[in-house]
Protein backbone atom coordinates (compact mmCIF):
# COMPACT_ATOMS: atom_id res chain seq x y z
CA UNK A 1 0.00 0.00 0.00
CA UNK A 2 2.74 2.72 0.80
CA UNK A 3 4.81 1.63 -2.33
CA UNK A 4 1.41 2.44 -4.36
CA UNK A 5 0.69 5.82 -2.78
CA UNK A 6 4.74 6.55 -3.50
CA UNK A 7 4.31 5.67 -7.05
CA UNK A 8 0.64 7.76 -7.62
CA UNK A 9 3.06 10.97 -5.44
CA UNK A 10 5.66 10.76 -8.51
CA UNK A 11 3.17 10.82 -11.19
CA UNK A 12 1.26 13.52 -9.65
CA UNK A 13 4.58 15.63 -9.25
CA UNK A 14 5.42 14.68 -12.63
CA UNK A 15 9.08 14.92 -12.14
CA UNK A 16 12.00 12.40 -11.12
CA UNK A 17 15.35 13.04 -9.11
CA UNK A 18 18.32 13.91 -11.79
CA UNK A 19 21.12 11.91 -12.62
CA UNK A 20 23.80 12.15 -10.41
CA UNK A 21 26.08 12.96 -13.39
CA UNK A 22 24.12 15.65 -15.21
CA UNK A 23 24.93 18.66 -12.81
CA UNK A 24 28.69 17.87 -13.02
CA UNK A 25 28.53 17.91 -17.01
CA UNK A 26 26.40 20.99 -16.90
CA UNK A 27 29.19 22.70 -14.53
CA UNK A 28 32.33 21.20 -16.65
CA UNK A 29 30.49 22.85 -19.85
CA UNK A 30 30.17 25.88 -18.58
CA UNK A 31 34.02 25.89 -17.03
CA UNK A 32 34.73 25.00 -20.91
CA UNK A 33 33.11 28.00 -22.32
CA UNK A 34 34.29 30.22 -19.64
CA UNK A 35 37.89 29.15 -20.28
CA UNK A 36 37.74 29.43 -24.05
CA UNK A 37 35.88 32.75 -23.73
CA UNK A 38 38.15 34.13 -21.99
CA UNK A 39 41.33 32.86 -23.86
CA UNK A 40 39.45 34.69 -26.66
CA UNK A 41 38.87 37.98 -25.22
CA UNK A 42 43.03 38.13 -24.41
CA UNK A 43 43.99 37.32 -27.93
CA UNK A 44 40.87 40.31 -29.28
CA UNK A 45 42.69 42.60 -26.38
CA UNK A 46 46.51 41.44 -28.04
CA UNK A 47 45.70 41.88 -31.83
CA UNK A 48 44.38 45.16 -30.51
CA UNK A 49 47.57 46.38 -29.09
CA UNK A 50 49.34 45.17 -32.32
CA UNK A 51 46.90 47.11 -34.47
CA UNK A 52 47.28 50.66 -32.54
CA UNK A 53 50.86 50.53 -31.31
CA UNK A 54 52.91 47.65 -32.85
CA UNK A 55 51.85 48.01 -37.10
CA UNK A 56 52.61 51.62 -37.33
CA UNK A 57 56.15 51.15 -36.26
CA UNK A 58 56.60 48.57 -38.56
CA UNK A 59 55.91 51.12 -41.65
CA UNK A 60 59.10 51.86 -44.13
CA UNK A 61 61.85 54.08 -42.24
CA UNK A 62 61.67 57.76 -44.17
CA UNK A 63 64.30 57.80 -46.92
CA UNK A 64 65.88 58.67 -49.97
CA UNK A 65 68.35 56.39 -51.03
CA UNK A 66 69.96 56.73 -54.58
CA UNK A 67 70.92 53.01 -55.57
CA UNK A 68 73.99 53.72 -57.56
CA UNK A 69 76.82 56.13 -56.15
CA UNK A 70 77.55 59.86 -56.90
CA UNK A 71 74.39 61.06 -55.21
CA UNK A 72 72.63 61.74 -52.06
CA UNK A 73 69.17 63.00 -51.02
CA UNK A 74 66.55 64.63 -48.51
CA UNK A 75 63.40 65.16 -49.06
CA UNK A 76 60.32 65.52 -48.00
CA UNK A 77 56.57 64.40 -49.50
CA UNK A 78 53.62 66.42 -48.94
CA UNK A 79 49.85 66.98 -49.85
CA UNK A 80 49.12 69.67 -51.88
CA UNK A 81 46.24 71.67 -49.99
CA UNK A 82 45.15 72.86 -53.71
CA UNK A 83 44.39 69.72 -54.91
CA UNK A 84 45.04 67.05 -53.11
CA UNK A 85 48.52 66.01 -55.28
CA UNK A 86 50.92 64.09 -53.71
CA UNK A 87 54.37 65.83 -54.63
CA UNK A 88 57.91 65.84 -53.50
CA UNK A 89 60.33 68.62 -52.76
CA UNK A 90 63.70 66.86 -52.44
CA UNK A 91 67.55 67.95 -52.74
CA UNK A 92 69.64 66.31 -55.03
CA UNK A 93 73.57 66.40 -53.74
CA UNK A 94 76.33 65.52 -56.27
CA UNK A 95 78.74 63.26 -54.58
CA UNK A 96 80.19 61.46 -58.28
CA UNK A 97 83.58 63.81 -57.99
CA UNK A 98 83.24 65.62 -61.48
CA UNK A 99 80.13 67.56 -62.71
CA UNK A 100 76.97 66.22 -64.17
CA UNK A 101 74.32 68.09 -66.36
CA UNK A 102 70.41 67.10 -65.41
CA UNK A 103 67.80 66.72 -67.88
CA UNK A 104 64.45 65.32 -66.34
CA UNK A 105 63.06 64.32 -62.87
CA UNK A 106 60.54 62.21 -62.02
CA UNK A 107 58.57 60.95 -58.52
CA UNK A 108 56.73 57.52 -59.57
CA UNK A 109 55.37 54.55 -57.48
CA UNK A 110 56.63 52.47 -59.68
CA UNK A 111 59.59 50.10 -58.50
CA UNK A 112 63.08 51.34 -59.50
CA UNK A 113 63.23 48.18 -61.90
CA UNK A 114 60.80 49.64 -63.76
CA UNK A 115 61.80 52.84 -64.10
CA UNK A 116 61.97 53.35 -68.20
CA UNK A 117 63.52 56.30 -70.22
CA UNK A 118 59.92 56.76 -71.56
CA UNK A 119 58.70 57.16 -68.10
CA UNK A 120 60.73 59.97 -67.41
CA UNK A 121 58.84 63.08 -68.93
CA UNK A 122 54.69 63.70 -68.45
CA UNK A 123 54.51 67.41 -68.64
CA UNK A 124 53.22 69.41 -66.42
CA UNK A 125 53.92 66.53 -63.73
CA UNK A 126 57.54 66.09 -64.10
CA UNK A 127 60.13 68.37 -64.43
CA UNK A 128 62.63 68.40 -67.61
CA UNK A 129 64.93 71.01 -69.55
CA UNK A 130 66.49 70.70 -72.74
CA UNK A 131 70.19 70.41 -73.57
CA UNK A 132 72.43 71.83 -72.09
CA UNK A 133 70.76 70.24 -69.10
CA UNK A 134 71.01 72.06 -65.59
CA UNK A 135 75.00 72.11 -64.19
CA UNK A 136 75.56 70.87 -60.69
CA UNK A 137 79.14 70.88 -59.97
CA UNK A 138 81.23 68.15 -58.70
CA UNK A 139 80.01 68.73 -54.51
CA UNK A 140 77.38 70.84 -55.76
CA UNK A 141 73.80 70.19 -54.98
CA UNK A 142 69.93 71.42 -56.57
CA UNK A 143 66.95 71.89 -55.03
CA UNK A 144 63.24 70.72 -57.04
CA UNK A 145 59.29 71.71 -56.27
CA UNK A 146 60.60 74.25 -53.10
CA UNK A 147 59.14 78.18 -53.80
CA UNK A 148 62.60 79.08 -52.89
CA UNK A 149 64.58 77.19 -55.59
CA UNK A 150 65.25 79.04 -59.13
CA UNK A 151 62.70 76.31 -60.59
CA UNK A 152 59.71 76.55 -58.57
CA UNK A 153 57.90 73.75 -60.79
CA UNK A 154 56.29 71.22 -58.55
CA UNK A 155 57.26 67.47 -58.82
CA UNK A 156 54.25 65.57 -58.88
CA UNK A 157 54.31 61.88 -57.72
CA UNK A 158 52.85 59.53 -60.38
CA UNK A 159 51.05 55.92 -60.17
CA UNK A 160 52.74 53.60 -62.82
CA UNK A 161 49.51 54.44 -65.19
CA UNK A 162 51.10 58.11 -65.20
CA UNK A 163 47.91 59.55 -62.99
CA UNK A 164 48.36 61.49 -60.11
CA UNK A 165 49.06 59.64 -56.83
CA UNK A 166 46.71 61.91 -54.30
CA UNK A 167 47.28 60.08 -50.55
CA UNK A 168 45.66 61.82 -47.10
CA UNK A 169 48.58 63.73 -44.95
CA UNK A 170 49.90 60.98 -42.75
CA UNK A 171 49.81 58.37 -45.25
CA UNK A 172 52.83 56.55 -46.23
CA UNK A 173 54.54 56.84 -49.45
CA UNK A 174 56.55 54.46 -50.98
CA UNK A 175 58.34 54.80 -54.90
CA UNK A 176 61.02 55.86 -57.02
CA UNK A 177 63.01 59.02 -57.35
CA UNK A 178 64.23 58.82 -60.95
CA UNK A 179 66.81 61.34 -62.23
CA UNK A 180 67.93 61.72 -66.00
CA UNK A 181 71.63 63.09 -66.40
CA UNK A 182 74.75 63.21 -68.22
CA UNK A 183 78.07 63.51 -66.72
CA UNK A 184 80.30 66.44 -68.10
CA UNK A 185 82.80 64.11 -69.31
CA UNK A 186 80.98 61.65 -71.50
CA UNK A 187 81.85 61.31 -74.92
CA UNK A 188 79.84 63.65 -77.37
CA UNK A 189 76.60 62.17 -77.92
CA UNK A 190 76.51 59.57 -75.14
CA UNK A 191 73.15 58.25 -74.03
CA UNK A 192 71.69 60.12 -71.11
CA UNK A 193 72.07 57.83 -68.03
CA UNK A 194 69.55 57.23 -65.52
CA UNK A 195 69.79 57.28 -61.67
CA UNK A 196 67.19 56.23 -59.43
CA UNK A 197 66.49 56.60 -55.51
CA UNK A 198 64.38 54.17 -53.10
CA UNK A 199 61.90 56.89 -51.47
CA UNK A 200 59.62 56.08 -48.21
CA UNK A 201 57.83 58.13 -45.94
CA UNK A 202 55.03 59.99 -44.47
CA UNK A 203 53.26 62.52 -45.98
CA UNK A 204 52.78 65.92 -44.63
CA UNK A 205 50.42 69.03 -45.27
CA UNK A 206 51.91 70.85 -47.94
CA UNK A 207 51.15 75.03 -48.25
Amino acid sequence: MVMKEKKALRSVNGSRKPKAGGYKKGQAMMEYLMTYGLALFIIVVVIGILVAVVLPMLNPPDSCNFTQPGFSCKKVIVADKTNGNTEIIFQINNEAGRGVSLFKVLCTEAPVGNVQPTMMSVPPYTWAMPDPGYAIPAGGSKSFGSTTSDQTQKITCLKQDNSVVTLAVNSNFKGTLAVEFKYDDDVQGAPHRIATATVTGSVIQGT
